[in-house]
Parts: structure tokens; sequence; C-alpha cells
């Protein structure tokens, strides 16, 4: 009972641990930066215990006072908020990679402020290098670490164990710490950028825990591409901007290289979708440097069936590849007769 107290109370002071605890020091355990700054915020309810009540104020406090890592073991289900965006976005544009844990909660439901545009996303992963069985998971995570038993700090100097998605994102942000150190004018989301492209792939996992599972040594050794898709939008055949059945759209993308050049790439557009063809599904590009934007002339074409029914999303997922990499994003279109921009 004194131990869950313990960790019921310390759960920020064990976050802190596994992103920055001292190294070297023959004393309890190493964080996975090295001598990285911590700065504590308190956004937590004044009379609540574990309840998060200013988390976005938090994340802006952060951003506004010199953090380069907002860290994020915190969040919940729930329906999106432009607001709590427009807190990511902001943060973002000051230079901040925002880390959140995915969600404990063994589902595929968005979960926030981790399934935000622009915040990193990270899953759990068990003692076998699998998918821990309560963590969150699906095409909102961008990657995955340990959460199963993480020893770390807690509160009155003592040490001890904690499991779930809160240890894992600590993880990613030490590493993204130490790529920071190693690439100082980066902005944070090239460096959640290099940290999501060179984990280690789990089998059968691909999608549903990201790209696949944390490795440090990889990434502060390793340099590859990293193309994100960042922007697209439809333009139906009527023009009256609803996507009715039986009609032909076309589709436009934007995609962003925010890491090293790429040659030779190829986007894809597949969808699993019975109430929609694709005629179009391939766009290459013959370069995007770093940091470049890409809007390709050439559209994908879409065909919607006579008999897509109404309010039916359709997902589709776009493949990326290069000569030496790899990688998917999603987008949806949704099917709405009657509606009008």
């Amino acid at each position: 009972r004194q131990r869950q107290m313990c960790i019921r109370d310390s759960h920020g002071t064990h976050t802190a641990g596994i992103a920055s605890a001292v190294t070297n020091n023959i004393n309890g355990v190493a964080g996975t930066s090295w001598n990285a700054t911590i700065m504590g915020v308190c956004a937590s309810d004044e009379t609540s215990d574990r309840v998060i009540a200013y988390g976005f104020e938090g994340i802006v406090y952060a951003a506004e006072n010199g953090a380069d890592i907002i860290s994020c073991s915190w969040g919940s289900l729930g329906g999106y908020s432009y607001f709590e965006q427009e807190v990511i976005n902001y943060a973002t544009s000051l230079g901040c990679i925002v880390i959140a844990a995915a969600g404990n909660n063994s589902t595929d439901q968005s979960h926030y402020p981790s399934s935000y545009k622009n915040a990193l996303s990270i899953a759990g992963t068990n003692v076998d290098d699998e998918r821990y069985g309560s963590t969150n998971y699906g095409k909102d995570v961008d990657l995955a670490a340990p959460a199963v038993s993480i020893y770390s700090s807690f509160s009155d100097n003592t040490y001890g164990y904690a499991t779930g998605t809160s240890m894992s994102a600590p993880m990613v942000s030490g590493a993204a710490g130490l790529v920071k150190t190693l690439n100082p004018d980066w902005n944070g989301l090239q460096i959640g950028e290099q940290v999501r492209v060179t984990v280690d792939p789990i089998t059968g996992e691909f999608g549903t825990l990201g790209r696949g599972r944390l490795n440090v040594y990889r990434a502060v050794s390793e340099s590859s591409p990293s193309i994100r898709l960042t922007d697209y939008a439809f333009l139906d055949e009527s023009g009256n901007g609803t996507i009715e059945p039986g009609e032909r759209v076309n589709v436009y993308i934007t995609v962003k290289n925010y890491l090293e050049l790429a040659t030779n790439v190829q986007l894809t557009l597949s969808s699993n979708d019975p109430y929609v063809t694709i005629s179009q599904s391939e766009i290459s590009v013959s370069s995007i440097t770093t940091l470049e934007s890409v809007e390709p002339e050439v559209p994908y074409i879409c065909d919607i069936a006579e008999n897509a029914p109404s309010n039916h999303v359709i997902e589709f997922v776009l493949e990326i590849s290069t000569n030496e990499y790899n990688d998917v994003d999603y987008l949806d279109m949704t099917v709405l007769p009657g509606y009008l921009n």
C-alpha cells in the first residue's frame, strides 16, 4: 500500500528520472539523456491527486521559457480541440518537440495530446519487445519504447518500478535530448523525426506501433530522409465541395522531408475500402531536399462508388519510399452528400 502511494505521488519524479537521471555516479539509475536540464512544470489540479488541469498551459510555459523537448506523460481519450492543436502548433513554431504518451486504454482510438498533429505519440512495449498489453496503438502512434517495470527515481530519495506509456514517453524524450545535443541547429520536428526513423521494427506491428521500438544508438549514429504528409486536399468533380457517390475526386498532397536528401521518391496511394477505386495511384518525385515541401501538380484520381453510403469515411494509406527509406502516412475522405463546405 505504501509503495502504491509512492508511485502515485512520484509520477513526475519517476518520469524525470527516466529522461535525465544523472549518469556515471554509481547511484540509482541512468537517464536516457546525458546531463540534460529538467524544467519541472506543475500542471496538476490544486486539490485532486494525479489530475492534469493545466497541461496545455504548461506546454506554453515550457515552450516560452526555453524548453527544447516537452515530455507529456498524461492525456486521455476524447474529442479533438482546435485550441489544444494550436497550442501544440505554437510550441512547435518555437522550435520545440512535444513528446506524449499514447495512453493505456488498449485501443486505437485517438488519445490527446499524443494524437495531435506535430506531437510525437509514444506507445509501449513489454520485456519481450512486443506490444505492452494496455498500450494504445494504431495510426496515430509514431513509435514505441519500453513500458513495463521501468526502474527510476521516486520521491524521498528512493527508487522503484512503474509501468505504462507514461514511462515510454520520457525514455524517448531523453533520446531526443541526445539528438538535440548532436544537432543543436535542428528544430523540434527534425529531432522527433530522427528518433522516429531510426527505430527497430517490431514484427507484425508496423502501423500499429508506428515504425517500431526506440533505438537510442541508431538515433545518434545514423542518417536518413524522413518524409511526412503535411497537407492534402480534395477536388470533387462537380466542384461544389461535396464528395458524392458516383463522383470522381482528385487528391492533392503536400509532403515535407525533415532530414537527409531523398532521391527517387515514390508516393503510392492505396485503400482497402470497397467504395473507392484509385485509377491514378502513383506519383514520383526526383528529389526532396532537407526541410523542402513538395506539392506534386499531378493528383491521385479516385472514383467513388455509386452505392457509397452517406457519412462514410474512406481511409487511405500513403506509402512513401526511396532507395533507402520506406514509410507510411494516412489520410481520410468523407462521403457527405448534401454537405457544403
